[in-house]
Formats: C-alpha cells, sequence, structure tokens
C-alpha cells in the first residue's frame, strides 16, 4: 500500500512540475507578446525621434559660463524642451574673443553658434572660402521673424553668390540709435561743486578733467582721482568724433577725389594731437591699456576718475547703476550727466555713425547639419517673435507671467536675471533685446532703467541724430581683393593706443601708416575706386 502512495505522490508532484513549468511557459509567453507590442511603440518613438532627435547645440557667446553652468536653471530647461536641444555653452570675454574665435578656427573646433564683430574681416571671407562657416538657408519662409530680418534689401549687398553667410545681431531699432555708441558720462556733482559749466571745446575738457585731478573734486582731501577713464580702450576713438569722425565709426571716407578707410585721413594728425595732449597732460586713465570687461566701471563708481567713455545708451547707465550701488548709497541718475563729445575748430559736432543698426553678428559653423540648423533656426525665430521676446521680459509663461487681455500679469516679482542667470545670453543671442526696450517707457523697460535714465539717453541722441556723419553702404559693403584685408577692426585700436603715447606722435603715426602702405593699402584704395567707378557710385554731394 505505502508502494502505491509513494507513486501516487511522486506523479502528482510529475503533474504539479509540468503545471507549474506550463505557467511560466504562458507567463514567457505573455511577457514576450507584451514586450514585443511595446517594441512595436518604441520603433514609432524612435522614427520620431529621427524626425526630432535631441541634439547639442554648442554656443560661443561672452561670458555664457557666467549665466549657464551644470546646474541648468528652469529657464534654460524650458527652452531646451521646447526645441529638444541641449546647450553647450562655450566661453569667451569681451577680452579674449577674438584670440579665441582664431584659435578655433584655427582648429576647426568652432562653435555651432559664435557672435562676433568679423564681418568683412579677412577671417571672414577666408572661413567662408575654407568651408569653416555654414551660410543661412535661401528658403527662410518658415521662420518669419527671421527672415523679417533677413529681406531687408540693404543685406543684398552684404550676400556672396547670393548667400548670407551671418545673421545680424540688431542693436537698436534704427541705425540713428547708434549714435549711442560713443558717448561720455561725467560727474555732475564734482563739475558743479567745482565751479565749472558745461564743457564745449576741447580746450574746456581738458580744463575740466585737469580740475578733476588736481582740485580734489570728491573731497577726501587725498591726490587719489583721474580725469577720464574708459570702458576698454576702444573708446579712444571716441576722441576722433571731431576730427575725423570716420576713424571712429571705422568706415571709409570721401577725400581728395577718392575713398580711403577713415584712419588714413590726411586730418587724422589732428585727433592725434588732441589725445596726446590728453596723454601727456595726466588726464587719462593711466591704466588704459590693461582696462578690461567692467574695470573702467569700478573705476568710475568708486570715485576715482570724473568722466568716463562709453555708451551713452539706458541699458549701459543701468549696467553702470547696478554696479555704483555696490560702492554708494547715493543715486547715480543725481550726479552724472551725459556730454557730447567737444565741437571741432569749426564749431561743428559730428555723432558715432556706422550707418547700420548692427555691429555684430551671429555665425553657424560648417559642422552644423542641417537638421541642427533648423533647430537652431526655430530657437533664434522664437527669440525675435512677440511670444519670445515676452518670455525674455518676465520668464517662463504661466509660471512667472501671465497676459490677460493687453496686461501682463507678473506671478514672482523677483529679477528675472537673477532667477534665471541663463536669460541674459538668449535675451542678447539673436538680438541685443534691451537695447531696443530701453528705449521705449513701457512698464518693463522702466522697471530696468529709471525715467530720468531714459530721458538723459534720449535728449542726448535727438542731438545726435541731427549731425550723424553720412555714411556710403555701397562703399562700405564693397568687395574687392585686397579691401578686407584693410578693415581694421579693433586692432586700428592698438595703433592709437601706440600713437598716443609716443615720444614723437607723428613720426609714429607715419610709421604705421608706412607699414601698412608696404602691406599693400594703397592698392586696396585703387580697388575700391576702381570699382566704384565702375558701379557709378557718386561721390557725396
Amino acid at each position: 500500500m505505502a508502494f502505491w502512495v509513494w507513486i501516487f505522490v511522486y506523479i502528482l508532484s510529475i503533474y504539479r512540475s509540468i503545471l507549474y513549468t506550463m505557467k511560466k511557459c504562458l507567463l514567457i509567453i505573455i511577457s514576450i507578446y507584451l514586450l514585443s507590442a511595446c517594441t512595436v511603440q518604441t520603433e514609432d518613438d524612435l522614427k520620431i525621434k529621427e524626425r526630432d532627435p535631441q541634439l547639442d547645440i554648442s554656443i560661443g557667446f561672452w561670458d555664457i559660463g557666467n549665466s549657464i553652468s551644470d546646474e541648468k536653471d528652469d529657464y534654460l530647461l524650458f527652452l531646451e524642451n521646447k526645441f529638444n536641444i541641449n546647450i553647450i555653452p562655450r566661453n569667451v570675454t569681451w577680452a579674449n574673443i577674438n584670440q579665441k574665435l582664431l584659435y578655433w578656427g584655427a582648429s576647426s573646433n568652432l562653435p555651432d553658434i559664435f557672435a562676433g564683430d568679423i564681418l568683412l574681416s579677412d577671417v571672414y571671407y577666408q572661413w567662408i572660402e575654407e568651408g569653416k562657416i555654414r551660410a543661412l538657408p535661401e528658403e527662410l519662409s518658415r521662420f518669419p521673424n527671421i527672415s523679417r530680418i533677413t529681406e531687408q534689401q540693404s543685406l543684398d549687398k552684404l550676400k556672396i553668390k547670393g548667400k548670407l553667410y551671418f545673421f545680424p545681431r540688431n542693436s537698436a531699432p534704427d541705425s540713428s540709435y547708434n549714435s549711442a555708441e560713443r558717448g561720455i558720462l561725467s560727474r555732475k556733482d564734482w563739475r558743479e561743486h567745482l565751479g565749472f559749466d558745461k564743457p564745449q571745446t576741447f580746450d574746456e575738457y581738458l580744463e575740466l578733467a585737469k580740475a578733476f585731478v588736481e582740485m580734489d573734486p570728491d573731497g577726501n582731501g587725498v591726490d587719489d582721482t583721474v580725469g577720464i577713464t574708459f570702458t576698454n580702450r576702444n573708446y579712444l576713438s571716441a576722441v576722433f568724433l571731431s576730427t575725423v569722425p570716420e576713424a571712429a565709426s571705422k568706415t571709409w571716407k570721401y577725400e581728395d577725389g577718392r575713398w580711403i578707410p577713415g584712419y588714413s585721413s590726411k586730418d587724422m594728425m589732428k585727433g592725434f594731437n588732441e589725445l596726446s595732449i590728453l596723454w601727456n597732460e595726466g588726464v587719462l586713465d593711466y591704466n588704459i591699456n590693461t582696462l578690461t570687461g567692467y574695470q573702467g566701471f569700478e573705476r568710475f563708481c568708486i570715485g576715482r576718475t570724473g568722466m568716463i567713455f562709453t555708451q551713452a545708451k539706458p541699458r549701459k547707465i543701468r549696467d553702470l547703476s547696478v554696479t555704483w550701488k555696490k560702492y554708494n548709497d547715493s543715486d547715480l541718475t543725481d550726479l552724472i550727466e551725459v556730454l557730447p563729445i567737444w565741437l571741432n575748430s569749426e564749431g561743428k559736432r559730428f555723432a558715432f555713425h556706422e550707418g547700420k543698426n548692427f555691429w555684430s553678428s551671429s555665425y553657424f559653423s560648417s559642422n552644423v547639419s542641417d537638421i541642427k540648423m533648423e533647430k537652431i533656426l526655430s530657437l533664434y525665430d522664437f527669440l525675435l517673435s512677440p511670444e519670445g521676446q515676452m518670455s525674455l521680459k518676465y520668464g517662463i509663461p504661466d509660471v512667472d507671467f501671465s497676459i490677460k487681455g493687453n496686461k501682463v500679469e507678473r506671478k514672482d516679482d523677483r529679477d528675472i536675471s537673477i532667477k534665471y542667470p541663463s536669460i541674459d545670453v538668449f535675451r542678447d543671442l539673436a538680438i541685443w533685446s534691451l537695447n531696443f526696450t530701453n528705449w521705449t517707457k513701457d512698464e518693463f523697460s522702466l522697471n530696468i532703467s529709471p525715467e530720468n535714465i531714459m530721458d538723459m539717453c534720449m535728449e542726448q541722441y535727438l542731438q545726435s541724430k541731427a549731425i550723424l556723419n553720412p555714411v556710403n553702404m555701397d562703399i562700405q559693403y564693397m568687395k574687392t581683393p585686397l579691401k578686407s584685408r584693410f578693415e581694421r577692426g579693433d586692432s586700428i585700436f592698438d595703433t592709437f593706443y601706440k600713437v598716443m603715447i609716443a615720444d614723437d606722435p607723428e613720426t609714429e603715426w607715419n610709421r604705421q601708416m608706412d607699414q601698412l602702405k608696404s602691406e599693400g593699402l594703397d592698392q586696396a584704395i585703387e580697388e575700391v575706386n576702381r570699382k566704384a567707378l565702375e558701379m557709378g557710385i557718386n561721390p557725396p554731394s
């Protein structure tokens, strides 16, 4: 009997084992089925991702490393999620941008997007020829906010074989506002305390600057002030506005029956004489050759200088006031004034004028694929759109603000730039957004730049607008084999500095000009004038 019980138990265990195995098989079959169903869905997702893959986009931009870090803020994530991209910052500073771009270009390692002032230069044409930068697509109708800018007739002159190899980063509503790119901010309280009227002539400016050095304008009993400093030495160019305004704006001039680069004018020594007087009289900041970034601002705000050559626009004075508050309890706007450049020997005054409303552009590496370019253009089009501009002012829609009718209702009163550091990059990436809004007295602009700052700048702008020096853009944008070699860009200010500090400025300037002539300056001028004749470009009346 026990034997048959044992047999029964054994058979039962085998049955249970088979049943268990069958259940396992059934579970495996069901799992395989479910996995296959998931695989079908994943393949669909992959097809979608092939059409819209997440892509890394590197951006080379001034001080981007201060705004975008490994800990991404929510505004950056908002843009990355919106366009399915991953932003990689490539940092440059105002001091090293030219060197870094040249290095990246030489090593074929340019960022996908980079900003700079290389248009019309030798480097610009060389990089196009070598295939280092790519053109914008000719068909841009899908990006209406981009095409609105690229279809401007003036840009046709800058096309190469029908293509644009840059995107202009407009910095003002129109070119006349660029007169504010050069201006003089001065300590009104110091001037009034010392009993001086507003200066008009060069001699009056020199006298006031010397008083700022010698007459203890801050009343601290210490000999610790200088007359004039600069945001950086490029602003030395403002000195030439009263003698050769074309040298200040790096434009071409019609002189003695031919077109020449402004810096090669026979009148340059008039400007250099004034510059040398300022230097030799000890009123210029002796640190001028090493000033970088906002060091000039710092020196002005801690009371080390009475005047600063910088930009006379609301955004710049706003930036200055931020630095001011770090060191002072008083209101900067009650203590400063915007001064025009001094009158020339004929009693005339000219304003800074480049003839265009952008000084820098966006460029795109040739390593950028068509798919990536599509994403970049989508990002730019959004940043340029009313929706994008609204987000750049107020933050993330429905998180930081909402629109009720025509009114913006803010949900967070914090400074958006502090809450989202990355927003400063995107405000300036496609255009200099704040340069536009700061000329308009809307709620946002007045929150950034007080009304008295805007009034101060607007008054100076309206005066400058009436005295803009004309620029022939056909000549300016003309391309000849040698012309680009002598579009000196910021390097011309190195030359200005060398002449200014020389024992004999005229001898040094002649030496510098002889060097340029040995490199082909005269031939470049000949080419331009020959082509101007062929194109029927008339001299100014």
